[in-house]
């Protein structure tokens, strides 16, 4: 499959889905945590696919990978969160087993990706420099 667009990449699909599913389950929150735990994991979930999106503007780079970084730190940030309020009682283990294991697909999905991005840019910069004779060596 050729990958055109950012909206190409699985990533970046698997992490509109989840935004959608926690924007379900914080509007059953109490309203008390508007600004506490709704805030957070809603923050997290937007910025999952937001910062795979930036990282594609910046070009295959390092700077692609640091955002990808991002996003991957913001989905554990949002794992985090998720059992914060199943510990919490504000969602349920059936509620949030579910979101659990796609946090985790989509984790290993993403780790995947920068494992890729990165060793994309070691092969580049072997195929860049590694051909070149050096004159001054003996």
């Amino acid at each position: 499959m050729r990958i055109d667009s950012y909206e190409d990449l699985e990533i970046w699909q698997l992490g509109m889905e989840l935004l959608v599913e926690v924007y379900a389950v914080v509007e059953a929150l109490p309203q008390h945590e508007r600004f506490n735990l709704i805030n957070q994991m809603s923050r997290a979930a937007v910025s999952i696919p937001s910062n795979i999106a930036e990282g594609w503007g910046r070009g295959r780079s390092a700077s692609q990978a640091h955002f990808i970084r991002v996003s991957r730190g913001s989905l554990y940030e949002l794992a985090t969160q998720l059992e914060a309020a199943r510990r919490i009682g504000y969602i349920s283990d059936s509620q949030a087993e579910p979101l659990r294991l796609r946090t985790i697909h989509l984790g290993k999905k993403i780790n995947a990706y920068l494992s890729w991005l990165e060793g994309s840019f070691v092969r580049e910069e072997k195929s860049l420099y590694g051909d070149v004779q050096d004159e001054h060596a003996p």
